[in-house]
């Protein structure tokens, strides 16, 4: 039997959560199960609240600028479990990490495409005006979230904030507002 997110968000090594100690864990969980705002102090002295704890997904506020999303894949005794750390300042940008049932890290090559900016261009821009408009982008800054209901992996293209008004107006018709990756057992696939 798969193990509950409650106990996944209690046994997760500090090293993923390292502003949020066990006892603090402890009672976001029983907080949240009793129905209340399942909020604690970190150890920084910023607050903590569960957010969502499903079946397989879990969501956390470690601080007012970041969220960690944790996501069981599979339902088998030794899944695998995705997280995304999210820092929302000045834009949100996202790290994903896999990691196996005994909290091993699981290396990411050939199981997450490397989206860069131009998996966000639509076909019709094209030429001159593609590269022109393309180079403004200095920083490709990216904003995953895991789906609650799937093993999706939604990627949205938070560059986009940091671009100057004109700029962003005038590229936002040829890019997609997000991408949706599948998984595939044992990587995430780019949907079509």
């Amino acid at each position: 039997m798969a193990q509950s997110m409650a106990d996944v968000w209690k046994d997760i090594p500090r090293s993923i959560v390292p502003t949020i100690d066990l006892n603090s864990r402890l009672d976001m969980i029983d907080l949240y199960q009793a129905g209340l705002t399942a909020r604690s102090t970190t150890l920084l002295g910023d607050e903590a609240q569960i957010l969502v704890m499903g079946e397989s997904y879990m969501a956390v506020r470690t601080s007012q600028a970041s969220v960690v999303q944790i996501k069981r894949l599979g339902k088998s005794r030794k899944p695998i479990y995705a997280i995304v750390i999210t820092v929302e300042a000045p834009v949100p940008h996202s790290r994903v990490e896999l990691y196996n049932a005994k909290w091993e890290s699981i290396s990411l090559d050939k199981r997450l495409p490397d989206i860069g900016v131009e998996a966000f261009v639509v076909d019709s821009l094209s030429g001159d005006y593609r590269e022109l408009l393309l180079g403004n982008v200095k920083v490709n800054t990216l904003q995953y979230n895991m789906s609650e209901e799937s093993t999706d992996l939604i990627v949205k293209p938070s560059f986009m904030q940091v671009l100057d008004k004109n700029i962003r107006e005038e590229l936002t018709p040829y890019i997609r507002p997000e991408l949706r990756l599948s998984w595939r057992g044992r990587k995430w696939v780019l949907q079509q």
